[in-house]
């Protein structure tokens, strides 16, 4: 599409994904698509302070901000640069709207288990940051001290040791802890093993409650247990179970299993509203009726 480019001007070109998803709606539903100029910007902004692209006079250029949780770009910098701002991990203000974070990896099978059918009741796979060495200990038995020492100074040792207690432990479920972001695991046997789950653990990331994780488990219909989630529009009566402490977010995974036709119920409400509200379809309508004002 040569009216989407990233900040340096190049074309982008999506042929899949969850934003080549919501560019193939989104082309077919706003009507004056090729209107618009779009300004793909996806970095963190510890290099590049804010997107490029300033001298291009455009009479609506608009800036799709797929930046990271941490945020350290200033999109105040900038509001005066584009005609709207929609941005990932934002709130809403006078010319930014927040959208959907999305799912990362896109899997070629995108079945949906029945519940019964499914082979692990309790799953999470996932980087060990320091928000989520509160789960670890809570699933592995080991203080939080020790396992935080132990990433300080073995990495590597102290997540193989981790993980192979988890194995032996809980070998109904599934838990591996890795070493990074999109790390320890091909991104199709990762999806498998999601679609397979029963109930998916959504601790937060480094900073922020909203992962990759959540999108992609209601999208297999799975239940989702989660920390508490910002207050986004989007979210509003997310019918996904939110607790204070991993301690309770286990106990309340646990006693699901005990009653499978209200664990098939949830899957099946939280397939529903991320179809509605967070699917690429749900990011494009938000998108849609900000530039039709």
């Amino acid at each position: 599409m040569k009216n989407v480019i990233d900040e340096l001007g190049n074309e982008q070109k999506y042929k899949g994904g969850y934003t080549g998803e919501m560019f193939k709606y989104l082309k077919k539903k706003l009507k004056n698509f090729d209107e618009f100029l779009f300004v793909m910007y996806s970095t963190n902004g510890s290099k590049t302070p804010t997107p490029l692209l300033k001298r291009i006079n455009h009479s609506k250029k608009v800036l799709i901000w797929h930046s990271s949780e941490n945020k350290r770009n200033n999109i105040n910098e900038i509001k005066n640069d584009y005609t709207h701002i929609f941005s990932n991990y934002y709130w809403n203000t006078k010319n930014t709207t927040s959208i959907p974070l999305g799912y990362f990896t896109e899997s070629i099978n995108s079945e949906i288990i029945p519940m019964g059918e499914r082979l692990y009741n309790i799953s999470f796979i996932g980087c060990l940051n320091r928000n989520r060495l509160v789960l670890a200990s809570e699933l592995s038995g080991i203080r939080k001290f020790w396992l935080s020492t132990g990433l300080s100074f073995y990495k590597n040792k102290t997540l193989k040791i981790l993980n192979k207690i988890l194995q032996w432990k809980w070998n109904r479920d599934l838990f591996q802890f890795n070493e990074d972001f999109n790390k320890g695991m091909d991104s199709e046997l990762y999806q498998y093993f999601l679609q397979h789950s029963k109930i998916a653990l959504c601790p937060r990331g480094w900073t922020n409650s909203e992962t990759f994780r959540l999108y992609e488990a209601m999208k297999y219909g799975c239940v989702v247990i989660t920390e508490e989630l910002p207050d986004r529009e989007y979210y509003k009566n997310i019918p996904v179970i939110k607790v204070e402490n991993w301690s309770d977010g286990i106990k309340i995974a646990r006693n699901l299993l005990k009653n499978p036709k209200k664990l098939e119920q949830m899957g099946l409400n939280n397939k529903k509203f991320y179809e509605e509200f967070l699917s690429p379809r749900a990011t494009a309508e938000i998108i849609i009726k900000k530039l039709k004002v």
